[in-house]
């Protein structure tokens, strides 16, 4: 257990022994005692494109510690410093599209590309250019991937060459469509549930319903349905020899009247009694 008052803004350096890449934490040996560390709390490599500076398993990096805010037994690392990996909101949709093909003179190295399509390519000849996703063709470049482009004068950091009509990047145009696939099962799992759509007949009411319009027309037997149809049996009746057949399963309810007397006799009440 370290002693949280003695490490007050005093640095240390400890080795990153596991780092969860896609949940940005992990933890930093300090002497013989685990220290967890957040990828909020280390300093990018690049802190004007907020690119690099996460920690991978090996690293010697340098931090401070502080009690964590949700347990105080324990120390968290701070303002690290001396992380190599790429940080994975920069790295979505790697290898998730196939490249155009390039026509591009020069060859070279992503050496850094953030969220917003920004970045920097290390050119074979060893000179670092400027890139924007606005100049790239097809696909999004990522840290670490090689590409195929021009060069051309920078006008937005003078001084510097511009990578231009870029080819060879493995990830999908549109970030969103690099995480479409997890999002898909998302989606679908909080999508409404179809409504149920109940049968009617000829005129609009629920099947079985026996209003005085569908006991005149025998509506109430007729259901309206998308099955191909099947003629009936000649004989006595209005609409005998020309209706549909019910589909199977769907019982006929026979309209009878109640040993009741009243008013309402033979009706069907709002609960679905029959008086």
């Amino acid at each position: 257990m370290v002693n949280a008052p003695d490490m007050s803004r005093q640095r240390f350096t400890g080795k990153v022994t596991r780092f969860h890449a896609e949940r940005g934490w992990g933890f930093v040996d300090l002497n013989g005692t685990d220290v967890m560390v957040h990828v909020n709390d280390c300093k990018p490599e690049d802190v004007e494109l907020f690119t690099g500076g996460q920690p991978r398993p090996g690293d010697i990096v340098s931090f401070e510690v502080e009690p964590r805010k949700d347990n105080p037994e324990h120390m968290q690392a701070k303002r690290v410093v001396g992380g190599t990996d790429e940080r994975c909101c920069n790295t979505k949709g790697k290898g998730q599209a196939v490249p155009a093909p390039g026509t591009g003179q020069h060859l070279g190295v992503i050496k850094a590309f953030n969220t917003k399509g920004l970045g920097w390519v290390q050119c074979m000849d060893g000179i670092t250019a400027w890139v924007e996703l606005a100049d790239c063709i097809g696909t999004r470049p990522v840290t670490g991937d090689r590409v195929q482009f021009d060069l051309q004068p920078c006008e937005v950091k003078p001084g510097k060459m511009q990578a231009v009509n870029v080819t060879g990047g493995t990830a999908p145009m549109d970030l969103k469509d690099a995480v479409l696939g997890k999002d898909m099962a998302k989606a679908k799992a909080a999508a409404p549930a179809p409504l149920l759509q109940l049968k009617r007949n000829a005129n609009g009411h629920l099947i079985g319903c026996v209003c005085a319009l569908c006991q005149q027309s025998c509506a109430s037997e007729i259901p309206v349905v998308t099955a191909p149809p099947i003629t009936a049996q000649p004989g006595p009746g209005p609409l005998a020899g020309s209706v549909q057949a019910a589909p199977i399963g769907l019982m006929k309810r026979p309209i009878t009247g109640s040993n009741r007397s009243g008013p309402y006799s033979g009706g069907m009440g709002s609960m679905g009694r029959l008086y």
